[in-house]
């Protein structure tokens, strides 16, 4: 679906969409429900409170950036993740700018630090944040896990060896495999998923992964390729 609002907006929009959205769906639902139901002179009216508005909303799950929550006193919130970045533009190099993802902050659990504090400087930071996905031979999943690690394959033989000539004592390496297990492919209003959406919006400073080149990719990310 194209839009043609700022990126600001976004949440509001979609945050309203999904509450109208939802409103609709529990009057049809209800509507269905009552034109099916049978009644008797004199009888008091039973109310199905399966059909409550409260339920329907938190019990759907396809809502566009959370679920909804009830709190106390019949209060309701949508639990959508918010990501905290440290973004970083005083060099005058145009490869030396960038976003870190510092932690992400949720209105359940609040902030989660990735790293000792919100002010230590992106600079500073020698934990580099790697993502993947799952793509045999160069990237397979560890039937049994040992010494913390989940991977194996090519790609981490590369990655070990990149370690090694480091000395392995300064900068540390943390995996991650992206949730929908995608490469990555830009929608029409020019975001990307999977992998190329971690790098661009900054929850991962690496990926590795045997990605395809492409011009649109390398218009947002710097590749490396291997000499013949």
């Amino acid at each position: 679906m194209k839009y043609w609002i700022d990126s600001y907006e976004e949440v509001d929009a979609s945050f309203y969409y999904d509450v109208v959205n939802a409103t609709f769906n529990f009057l049809i639902k209800a509507h269905i429900s009552n034109h099916s139901s049978t009644f008797s002179c004199g009888a008091v009216p039973s109310v199905n409170s399966s059909l409550s508005l409260a339920n329907f909303l938190t019990a759907r799950s396809n809502l566009e950036y959370g679920p909804m929550k009830r709190r106390e006193n019949n209060y309701f919130y949508q639990d959508f993740p918010v990501r905290i970045f440290s973004i970083d533009r005083t060099s005058k190099d145009e490869w030396s700018k960038f976003n870190k993802l510092m932690g992400n902050w949720s209105t359940g659990g609040g902030v989660r630090l990735y790293y000792e504090s919100l002010t230590q400087s992106p600079r500073d930071i020698t934990i580099f944040r790697v993502a993947t996905v799952v793509h045999p031979p160069f990237v397979q999943r560890l039937s049994d896990r040992h010494d913390g690690r989940e991977f194996e394959g090519f790609c981490f033989d590369l990655l070990d060896l990149i370690e090694e000539n480091i000395g392995n004592t300064t900068y540390k390496f943390e995996v991650f495999e992206v949730e929908d297990g995608a490469v990555g492919t830009m929608d029409d209003n020019g975001n990307w998923n999977g992998l190329m959406g971690a790098l661009v919006s900054g929850p991962a400073d690496i990926a590795i992964v045997p990605m395809p080149v492409s011009a649109d990719r390398e218009n947002d990310i710097d590749f490396t390729v291997g000499k013949r």
